[in-house]
Protein backbone atom coordinates (compact mmCIF):
# COMPACT_ATOMS: atom_id res chain seq x y z
CA UNK A 1 0.00 0.00 0.00
CA UNK A 2 1.27 3.52 -0.76
CA UNK A 3 0.27 6.16 0.96
CA UNK A 4 0.86 9.98 -0.69
CA UNK A 5 0.87 13.10 1.20
CA UNK A 6 0.86 16.89 0.11
CA UNK A 7 4.25 18.72 1.16
CA UNK A 8 2.73 20.27 4.24
CA UNK A 9 1.32 16.90 5.93
CA UNK A 10 4.49 16.39 7.64
CA UNK A 11 5.18 18.83 9.39
CA UNK A 12 2.13 17.40 11.78
CA UNK A 13 3.27 13.87 11.46
CA UNK A 14 6.65 15.35 13.12
CA UNK A 15 5.20 17.25 15.43
CA UNK A 16 2.89 14.85 16.73
CA UNK A 17 6.19 12.24 16.82
CA UNK A 18 8.62 14.58 19.01
CA UNK A 19 4.97 15.41 21.26
CA UNK A 20 4.71 11.32 21.99
CA UNK A 21 8.66 11.13 22.22
CA UNK A 22 9.28 14.19 24.47
CA UNK A 23 6.36 12.95 26.68
CA UNK A 24 7.70 9.72 27.23
CA UNK A 25 11.30 10.52 28.23
CA UNK A 26 9.36 13.40 30.50
CA UNK A 27 7.77 9.95 32.36
CA UNK A 28 10.81 8.47 32.12
CA UNK A 29 12.75 10.37 33.77
CA UNK A 30 10.34 11.80 36.58
CA UNK A 31 9.58 7.64 37.40
CA UNK A 32 13.42 7.29 38.03
CA UNK A 33 14.69 6.08 35.31
CA UNK A 34 18.04 8.29 34.77
CA UNK A 35 19.22 7.22 37.89
CA UNK A 36 20.39 3.56 36.65
CA UNK A 37 23.25 1.49 36.67
CA UNK A 38 24.03 -1.91 34.88
CA UNK A 39 26.27 -5.44 36.59
CA UNK A 40 27.55 -7.75 34.86
CA UNK A 41 27.71 -10.93 37.28
CA UNK A 42 30.39 -13.83 36.55
CA UNK A 43 28.99 -16.71 38.19
CA UNK A 44 32.15 -19.00 38.76
CA UNK A 45 32.96 -22.32 40.70
CA UNK A 46 34.98 -21.14 43.42
CA UNK A 47 37.75 -24.34 42.97
CA UNK A 48 38.37 -24.07 39.53
CA UNK A 49 36.57 -20.71 38.09
CA UNK A 50 34.68 -22.70 35.44
CA UNK A 51 31.85 -20.76 34.32
CA UNK A 52 28.47 -21.84 36.34
CA UNK A 53 25.67 -22.00 33.66
CA UNK A 54 21.86 -21.12 34.36
CA UNK A 55 22.70 -20.24 37.99
CA UNK A 56 19.90 -17.77 39.54
CA UNK A 57 20.56 -14.39 39.87
CA UNK A 58 18.17 -12.88 42.26
CA UNK A 59 18.41 -8.96 43.42
CA UNK A 60 15.30 -8.25 45.66
CA UNK A 61 15.32 -4.40 45.71
CA UNK A 62 14.98 -4.07 42.65
CA UNK A 63 12.67 -7.70 41.65
CA UNK A 64 14.88 -8.55 39.77
CA UNK A 65 15.39 -12.53 38.94
CA UNK A 66 18.33 -14.08 36.29
CA UNK A 67 20.05 -16.83 34.60
CA UNK A 68 23.02 -16.87 34.25
CA UNK A 69 24.67 -17.70 29.78
CA UNK A 70 26.71 -20.75 29.24
CA UNK A 71 29.70 -18.06 29.90
CA UNK A 72 28.46 -17.85 33.78
CA UNK A 73 27.20 -13.94 32.36
CA UNK A 74 24.23 -12.66 33.67
CA UNK A 75 23.57 -8.78 33.00
CA UNK A 76 20.66 -6.16 34.42
CA UNK A 77 20.10 -2.93 34.88
CA UNK A 78 18.80 -1.52 38.57
CA UNK A 79 18.04 1.52 40.24
CA UNK A 80 20.63 2.99 42.10
CA UNK A 81 19.52 2.67 45.52
CA UNK A 82 22.03 4.19 48.57
CA UNK A 83 22.75 3.27 52.03
CA UNK A 84 21.12 5.73 54.43
CA UNK A 85 23.48 5.71 56.72
CA UNK A 86 26.73 5.66 54.42
CA UNK A 87 25.03 8.56 52.67
CA UNK A 88 24.58 10.82 55.86
CA UNK A 89 28.05 9.79 57.50
CA UNK A 90 29.75 11.32 54.15
CA UNK A 91 27.74 10.96 50.75
CA UNK A 92 28.06 8.35 48.28
CA UNK A 93 28.33 7.99 44.51
CA UNK A 94 27.27 4.95 44.32
CA UNK A 95 24.41 2.86 44.89
CA UNK A 96 24.32 -0.49 46.67
CA UNK A 97 22.14 -4.06 46.72
CA UNK A 98 22.28 -7.21 47.64
CA UNK A 99 22.98 -10.30 45.11
CA UNK A 100 21.83 -13.56 45.91
CA UNK A 101 23.20 -16.51 43.69
CA UNK A 102 22.81 -20.13 43.84
CA UNK A 103 22.92 -22.84 41.37
CA UNK A 104 21.94 -26.88 41.62
CA UNK A 105 25.09 -28.63 43.28
CA UNK A 106 26.68 -25.25 45.10
CA UNK A 107 25.40 -23.61 48.24
CA UNK A 108 24.26 -20.17 47.67
CA UNK A 109 26.29 -17.12 48.10
CA UNK A 110 24.69 -13.59 49.06
CA UNK A 111 26.77 -10.02 48.20
CA UNK A 112 25.86 -7.61 50.00
CA UNK A 113 26.29 -3.88 49.29
CA UNK A 114 27.61 -5.19 45.99
CA UNK A 115 28.09 -1.34 44.21
CA UNK A 116 26.10 0.15 41.06
CA UNK A 117 27.64 3.33 39.57
CA UNK A 118 25.12 5.51 37.40
CA UNK A 119 25.43 5.39 33.93
CA UNK A 120 27.64 2.68 33.94
CA UNK A 121 28.48 -1.07 33.54
CA UNK A 122 30.04 -2.75 36.35
CA UNK A 123 31.35 -6.44 36.42
CA UNK A 124 30.52 -8.63 39.32
CA UNK A 125 32.14 -11.67 40.14
CA UNK A 126 30.18 -14.39 42.66
CA UNK A 127 32.28 -17.60 43.50
CA UNK A 128 29.90 -20.45 44.21
CA UNK A 129 31.42 -23.43 46.26
CA UNK A 130 30.18 -27.14 45.87
CA UNK A 131 27.96 -28.50 48.15
CA UNK A 132 29.55 -30.99 50.46
CA UNK A 133 29.30 -31.75 54.33
CA UNK A 134 31.64 -29.17 55.25
CA UNK A 135 31.71 -25.87 55.82
CA UNK A 136 29.20 -23.12 55.95
CA UNK A 137 25.94 -23.53 54.31
CA UNK A 138 25.13 -20.39 53.06
CA UNK A 139 28.48 -17.94 51.75
CA UNK A 140 28.49 -14.25 52.30
CA UNK A 141 30.32 -11.87 50.72
CA UNK A 142 30.20 -8.04 51.95
CA UNK A 143 31.75 -5.57 49.46
CA UNK A 144 32.99 -2.34 51.47
CA UNK A 145 33.47 1.29 50.12
CA UNK A 146 36.45 1.96 48.11
CA UNK A 147 39.57 2.62 50.64
CA UNK A 148 39.52 6.52 49.38
CA UNK A 149 36.10 7.27 50.93
CA UNK A 150 37.05 4.65 54.04
CA UNK A 151 39.89 7.25 54.36
CA UNK A 152 37.72 10.51 53.91
CA UNK A 153 35.27 9.03 56.40
CA UNK A 154 37.98 8.31 59.17
CA UNK A 155 39.55 11.92 58.60
CA UNK A 156 36.31 13.17 58.80
CA UNK A 157 35.70 11.96 61.89
CA UNK A 158 38.84 11.47 64.05
CA UNK A 159 40.79 14.65 62.99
Amino acid sequence: MIIKHKKGDIFPIFAVLLGILGAGAFFLSSMGMQNRGGLSIRVVDAYDLTPVKNADIIIPSADIFAKTDASGLAAVTLPIIKNGPQEKALGQSWGECTIIAGCSGYRPTVMLYAHVYKDKLRRAVIYLFPEDKDGEEIITVVEPPDEEWIKALVEKYLN
